[in-house]
């Protein structure tokens, strides 16, 4: 066999399976990244913490555990979070205590138009909590303790 022979050996053939096989593996390489992009943007757009269940919320509230109520608040948000039952009186509360907190550093600490603000954010916290009024009256009693 001569060298041109050996070259052409492959031929047409080897040339069309090579082509086929190229095509092949773009077409799956294609078809992967559009999948995996697809999959970025879902992780992308839902939200990113798990929700927490009313019974999360209830049982922090009837411990009084306050701050944890709070930081289950601030955590469990989400654009497209929808609260039922009993949740969105209990993040009004975890807000509430917030709200009260800052208060109460506000007027010690003296600033008077601080202090004005978060009231407001405590009546509308308040007028929120619907049938757990009873724990607007802790937390007040709680916070005026503090010295």
């Amino acid at each position: 066999m001569n060298k041109k022979e050996k070259q052409n050996r492959g031929g047409f053939l080897g040339k069309g399976l090579f082509r086929l096989l190229s095509i092949v593996l773009i077409l799956f390489f294609l078809v992967t990244a559009g999948l995996g992009i697809g999959r970025i943007r879902e992780r992308i757009t839902e939200d990113r913490y798990s929700y927490y269940e009313e019974a999360d919320y209830l049982r922090n509230l009837r411990n009084e555990k306050y701050q944890d109520l709070l930081d289950m608040t601030l955590d469990d948000s989400g654009a497209h979070r929808v609260y039922e039952g009993d949740i969105p009186q209990c993040r009004a509360i975890g807000m509430y205590y917030d709200a009260a907190l800052l208060c109460h550093a506000y007027e010690k600490a003296g600033s008077a138009e601080k202090a004005a603000f978060q009231k407001k954010r405590m009546e509308r916290f308040a007028a929120q909590a619907g049938d757990y009024q009873e724990y607007i009256e802790k937390i007040d009693a709680l916070i005026s303790s503090y010295e």
